[in-house]
């Protein structure tokens, strides 16, 4: 898990979102960051920062990532997911809070699911 968790490590920009299978204008999203750092991360999304914790299960198929909103918008909220992560690029699908863990990369209308696909910002 700590060898995982050193790969996520990084200042990271969105590529792709589709939110209940619909894709997210990519204008809306070109400024937005997520900085992870051990086992924190700060997401400045639309000129909003939230902060929280996540955790990793490297050793399951698909890996699992679970994070906790801690300070900003959704504070105190959680919500589960399954990630990929191959080089400078990894791809997330997160359930809404209280919704089970996906257990694919899909989302579908009314299913409570978001998909991102995030590029390594390079130094």
């Amino acid at each position: 898990v700590e060898d995982e968790l050193k790969l996520f490590e990084a200042t990271w920009r969105f590529v792709a979102i589709e939110a209940e299978g619909t894709p997210v204008p990519e204008d809306l999203f070109q400024e937005d960051r997520l900085i992870l750092k051990g086992k924190q991360f700060t997401s400045s999304v639309r000129g909003n920062t939230t902060q929280g914790v996540y955790k990793i299960d490297p050793t399951v198929t698909p890996k699992t990532i679970d994070i906790t909103f801690t300070e900003g918008p959704g504070k105190d909220n959680s919500q589960k997911g399954i990630y990929e992560l191959k080089g400078d690029t990894q791809k997330i699908c997160f359930a809404a809070p209280g919704k089970p863990r996906p257990t694919d990369f899909t989302s579908k209308p009314k299913s409570g699911r978001i998909v991102q696909v995030l590029e390594r910002v390079k130094p």
